[in-house]
């Protein structure tokens, strides 16, 4: 199931379990975008392809797990489903919630006719929970594909300038 506007608030403590430094109007931000688009197929003006945030409730309810996703071409694969943030937070139905993500996601690549999926897991869990996701993902068929590196940039403030770009010779 999508997430809606009125249940973004609800998903923030899942968003704090892997990123307890990004605040509620962070979360807003990122997740409002990705709502408006909803499940829409066709490219938006200015290139952008639909992406959404999916949730799997428990039993009662509340919201135990979500990953946020967006179509995009890749080079070597063309149409693919990137899907990032993946949680599934729930003391006796993790397994339950994580599968019901995973089918979810297929069956929106599968619908927008996506070559793969790349799913990026969040770092901010310890590697003992991170394992046990790439573990259930791996039975359901994905596999490693590439190694990602990141390198934090200092965040720009508003009396700092703008380097200018090298100019080609």
């Amino acid at each position: 199931m999508s997430l809606t506007t009125d249940r973004v608030n609800q998903a923030f403590p899942l968003i704090q379990a892997i990123a307890p430094n990004v605040s509620l109007e962070e979360w807003q931000a990122f997740a409002q975008p990705l709502l408006s688009r909803g499940t829409d197929t066709t490219t938006a003006p200015g290139g952008i392809l639909p992406g959404g945030i999916l949730i799997a409730e428990d039993e009662r309810g509340y919201i135990a797990g979500l990953v946020a996703y967006r179509l995009q071409r890749d080079l070597l694969h063309g149409p693919v489903l990137v899907a990032e943030h993946f949680i599934a937070f729930d003391f006796f139905e993790r397994d339950r919630i994580a599968d019901a993500l995973a089918r979810a996601l297929e069956g929106l690549a599968a619908g927008h006719r996506c070559a793969a999926i790349h799913t990026v897991l969040p770092d901010g869990i310890e590697r003992a929970r991170r394992q046990w996701l790439i573990d259930m993902l791996q039975h359901r068929g994905h596999a490693p594909h590439c190694f990602a590196l990141q390198k934090p940039m200092a965040q720009k403030s508003a009396s700092s300038k703008s380097l200018p770009m090298p100019q080609a010779t």
